[in-house]
C-alpha cells in the first residue's frame, strides 16, 4: 500500500491512464485470440473439404478407368483375330450390364465403317446417340495416340447428354478398328456420385462447353465461402469439380468457441481495468488519509475520527479484494469451461476420422463381395459356356479350338485377378477367421505376387480383439508391405505382432533404401503421403500410437494399440473386452 500511496500521491489522478492502457491492450489481445482461434476453425474446415475434393476426384478417375478397363478387354478379343460378332455381342453386353449408364457399344473398322453395335437392353434400335456418325477427327486423334480418349459431352434433342469413351484396337502393330461406348451423362454421374451424398458436401461438376452437373440433393449455401475447386484429369478432357459442406457438415465443425474466447477475453480484460483503477482510487484514499492523519497530529482531538476515517477505508479495501478474488474464481470457471469446450471439439473430430475410415471399410467390404459374387461368378458361367462351345467345335477345325481355348485361358486370368482385387479390398470371412488366420493368408499372396520374401511373426496367444481393433491392424500391415514393394526396393520384410496385457505392438520392417530424412524430418506435414498419413489417423482414432525410423538400411514402422484387460465372466471364462 505505501508504494502505490507513492505513485498516486500529489497528483494520483493522472495516474488513471494505467488503467485505460491495459484496457486497450487486453482488447487487443482478446481480438487477436478470437482471430486465432476463428482462422484455425476456418483452417479445419478447408481441410476436411480439399479431402472431400480429393476423394471425389479418386473416385471419378477410378469409375472411368474402370469403363476403359472394360473396353480394353473387349479390345483384346482382337489379339489373334477378329471375333465372332455373337462372341464380342455377348461381351459387349456384359460390359452394358455392369456399368451403369452406358447405352450403347459400337464396333468400328478401321475404315470407320460399323460392323456391330449393341445397345442396352437387348434393343436392336437403340435410342439416339451423341456424335451421329463419331466425327472422323475425334477417332483419328484416338488412332495417332494409340490411346483411349474420352470426349466432352453431347447434348440431345431431349434434352439429356452424352459423353463418349473412343478406345483404339491394335493387333500384332495394326489397326484393327475402335470400339465405342456410349453413356448417359446424368446416369453415369448420378451412380458415381451416389456414395458421395453420405460424407455431407455438395458437389458440382463442369464439363467442358456443358451447363454444370449438380449432385441432387445440392445446396449452394455455403459454395462461396468454402467451395473448393479441383481438375479431374481424363485422357484427352479435362472436368473441373467443386466440393463444398453441407450446412450439416459446417455446424459439426464450427462451435462456440471464437465467441466464448471473445467474451472471457472481453471479460477478464474488463475485470483488470477495473481492478487498476479501484486501485488507484484506493491509494488516492491512502494519500488523502496520510495527509489528513499528519494534520491530526497538530489537533490531537481529531485523532479519533481519523482513525474511524482509516478503519473504514480499510474495510472498504478488503470488501473489493473479496469481490476482485470471486469476479477471478468467475473468470477461472469460465477459462475451465474454454478447455472442456476444445477437448469436446477435439473428441468430435477424431469420431469423424474414425466415421470416414468405418465407411471406407464398410465400402470395400462391399466392392469385394459384389467382385467376388459378381463379376467372378459372370466370369465362371462365361468359361463354363465358351468350353461348351470348344467341345461343339469339329476336332478338325484346330483355328477355332485354338482361338476358344485362349479365350478360356484369358477368362481364367481374369477371374483370378478379380479374385485377388477382391481379396484385398476386403479378405474374405475376416470376421469369422479372425486377424491372424487372414495375415497368414494375405503374406503368402503378398510375397507371390510380388516376389518379395516377408517373415511373419505372430504371438502363438495372441487371440482375437475388437473388429475394428483388428482390421485396422489388417490395413496397416496392407499399406506398410504396399510401401514396401512399390517404393523401398526391398527384397525382404519382416511383420511381427505381439500382445502384452494391456496393448498390442505391430512392426513392419524392410531392408530397402529407406525414407529420405527431408521426408521422413516433415511428419506430420504436408511431404509424408497420404498412405502414411492414413496409417497414422487409423492408429490415432483407437488411441494408439504410430512411430516411423528410417535410415540407408532400411524402414521400421512401430505402432502400439491400447487394448482392455481381459476380465473374467460368471462362467469363469476369459473375455476380452
Amino acid at each position: 500500500m505505501p508504494v502505490l500511496a507513492g505513485l498516486y500521491q500529489d497528483g494520483g489522478s493522472d495516474r488513471s491512464w494505467i488503467a485505460i492502457l491495459a484496457l486497450a491492450v487486453g482488447l487487443l489481445a482478446t481480438v487477436a485470440a478470437w482471430h486465432a482461434v476463428k482462422a484455425h476453425e476456418q483452417t479445419e474446415m478447408r481441410r476436411a473439404t480439399t479431402l472431400a475434393a480429393q476423394a471425389i476426384q479418386r473416385s471419378l478417375l477410378t469409375d472411368v478407368e474402370w469403363q476403359m478397363l472394360g473396353l480394353d478387354r473387349l479390345a483384346m478379343l482382337w489379339e489373334a483375330a477378329d471375333p465372332a460378332q455373337t462372341l464380342w455381342t455377348r461381351n459387349a453386353e456384359l460390359y452394358i450390364q455392369h456399368r451403369p449408364g452406358c447405352v450403347a457399344v459400337e464396333w468400328l473398322t478401321p475404315s470407320l465403317e460399323k460392323r456391330v453395335l449393341v445397345a442396352a437392353g437387348g434393343r436392336a434400335s437403340p435410342r439416339a446417340l451423341a456424335f451421329a456418325g463419331l466425327p472422323r477427327a475425334l477417332l483419328e486423334t484416338v488412332g495417332n495416340a494409340k490411346a483411349p480418349i474420352v470426349s466432352a459431352p453431347e447434348p440431345l434433342s431431349d434434352g439429356s447428354r452424352q459423353w463418349v469413351i473412343a478406345y483404339p484396337v491394335y493387333a500384332e502393330g495394326q489397326s484393327r478398328g475402335f470400339v465405342v461406348s456410349f453413356f448417359d451423362l446424368e446416369q453415369s454421374l448420378g451412380h458415381i456420385m451416389g456414395e458421395v451424398r453420405d460424407l455431407g458436401f455438395s458437389v458440382g461438376l463442369l464439363l467442358p462447353n456443358q451447363p454444370e452437373y449438380l449432385l441432387p440433393g445440392t445446396s449452394r449455401r455455403h459454395e462461396q465461402e468454402w467451395g473448393t475447386v479441383v481438375d479431374v484429369p481424363l485422357s484427352g478432357s479435362t472436368w473441373q469439380l467443386r466440393v463444398w459442406p453441407n450446412a450439416d457438415v459446417v455446424n459439426e465443425v464450427k462451435s462456440l468457441l471464437p465467441e466464448e474466447t471473445l467474451g472471457i477475453g472481453c471479460l477478464v480484460t474488463l475485470l483488470l481495468a477495473l481492478s487498476l483503477y479501484f486501485a488507484a482510487e484506493i491509494s488516492r484514499a491512502y494519500a488523502r488519509t496520510r495527509r489528513a492523519n499528519q494534520a491530526l497530529q497538530v489537533e490531537i482531538g481529531l485523532r479519533e475520527g481519523a482513525e474511524a476515517e482509516l478503519r473504514r477505508a480499510h474495510a472498504e479495501l478488503e470488501l473489493r479484494v473479496e469481490r476482485r478474488t470471486t469476479d477471478l474464481a468467475a473468470a477461472n470457471a469460465l477459462l475451465q469451461k474454454e478447455v472442456t469446450e476444445h477437448r469436446r471439439a477435439e473428441e468430435t473430430l477424431r469420431e469423424l476420422s474414425g466415421r470416414l475410415f468405418q465407411l471406407q471399410d464398410q465400402e470395400r467390404r462391399r466392392l469385394g463381395r459384389e467382385l467376388h459374387d459378381g463379376a467372378v461368378q459372370n466370369l465362371v458361367a462365361l468359361a463354363m459356356d465358351v468350353g461348351m462351345i470348344r467341345d461343339a467345335v469339329p476336332a478338325e477345325d484346330s483355328d477355332t479350338r485354338a482361338l476358344v481355348d485362349e479365350s478360356i485361358e484369358l477368362i481364367q486370368q481374369s477371374t483370378s485377378e478379380l479374385r485377388t482385387i477382391s481379396y484385398l479390398l476386403h479378405p474374405p470371412y475376416f470376421d469369422e477367421l479372425g486377424l491372424t488366420a487372414s495375415l497368414r493368408d494375405f503374406v503368402e499372396g503378398f510375397a507371390t505376387r510380388s516376389g518379395i520374401q516377408v517373415a511373419l511373426e505372430i504371438d502363438p496367444n495372441f487371440g482375437r480383439l475388437r473388429c475394428e481393433v483388428e482390421l485396422a491392424i489388417y490395413r496397416v500391415i496392407q499399406e506398410a508391405l504396399s510401401n514396401v514393394h512399390r517404393h523401398a526396393e526391398s527384397p525382404t520384410a519382416t511383420v511381427s505382432l505381439a500382445r502384452h496385457v494391456e496393448f498390442v505392438q505391430l512392426e513392419v520392417a524392410d531392408a530397402g533404401r529407406g525414407i529420405p530424412p527431408e521426408i521422413l524430418a516433415s511428419e506430420g506435414g504436408r511431404f509424408v503421403g497420404v498412405g502414411i498419413a492414413g496409417m497414422r489417423e487409423r492408429i490415432r482414432g483407437l488411441g494408439g500410437r504410430l512411430e516411423i525410423r528410417s535410415d540407408g538400411g532400411g524402414t521400421r514402422i512401430q505402432a502400439v494399440l491400447p487394448v482392455p484387460v481381459p476380465s473374467t465372466s460368471q462362467d469363469g471364462g476369459i473375455r476380452d473386452g
